[in-house]
């Protein structure tokens, strides 16, 4: 599965460890300014962030801390000055995302180790949607006894499911939607169906001919991108 990250920063890989996984995605974090570019403070900051800072736009950031400890005290402080704020926890350690004027975050750069855009990710592929197709002179597969699933799980981060014959409700194990907080599988851009079938696809629909390379595992469903088939780093790296 491919994303563009539309963004000058470095990419950064996170890989999912908790379950045993099929599917492996890449995020984008990182930038490196030049010491002559960099507001004052320890901070880095990537050159997108700078050019909202100068420009007084406001913006939505993902911050790097050294510790815990520090990334809840400017927590506090960006909630206190008006600043929408959560915590996250990073590959690199504690973060925040924080949208706010470039004024409240401008007093809090010097506290943070890095300071990246929270670019927008986006599906380099055909948006067609997600739906059920019937081939043409084939018959529904119809099996004597209900598949189950295998102790095996993966995990796709994409745009959600699409529930249908060849994607069951029994096959998701979970589900978790970063975009809108809903607790019904869906999948209005129809790229994580896609990339689920080919995972695990049992050929129902196509009296067997189309299954997945593993038709039994079950599937954790990580929902990141929306209808428009795009959606937010930081998202991206709640779910890894």
């Amino acid at each position: 599965m491919r994303f563009l990250v539309n963004s000058p920063s470095v990419r950064k890989k996170a890989v999912w460890g908790r379950l045993t996984l099929a599917s492996t995605l890449c995020a984008a974090m990182a930038a490196v300014p030049t010491a002559a570019q960099q507001p004052t403070g320890a901070a880095k900051v990537d050159e997108s962030v700078r050019h909202s800072i100068t420009t007084g736009e406001s913006t939505r950031v993902i911050m790097q801390f050294e510790t815990t400890a520090e990334r809840d005290a400017a927590f506090n402080r960006l909630l206190d000055r008006g600043a929408a704020v959560r915590t996250m926890d990073s590959a690199s350690g504690p973060a925040l995302n924080v949208v706010s004027s470039t004024a409240v975050l401008s007093s809090e750069i010097g506290s943070a180790t890095q300071v990246s855009v929270d670019a927008r990710v986006s599906v380099l592929a055909a948006q067609q949607p997600a739906r059920a197709t019937t081939f043409p002179g084939r018959a529904r597969k119809t099996a004597s006894a209900p598949r189950k699933a295998t102790g095996l799980s993966v995990a796709v981060i994409d745009s959600g499911l699409h529930v249908q014959a060849d994607l069951p409700a029994w096959q998701v194990r979970k589900y978790v939607d970063f975009v809108t907080g809903g607790s019904t599988p869906v999948d209005r851009c129809g790229h994580g169906t896609h990339v689920a079938g080919t995972l695990a696809g049992s050929g129902a629909m196509s009296d067997g001919l189309y299954q997945g390379a593993a038709p039994n595992v079950a599937l954790v469903v990580l929902r990141v991108l929306g209808d428009d088939c795009s959606g937010n780093t930081s998202d991206v790296i709640d779910a890894l």
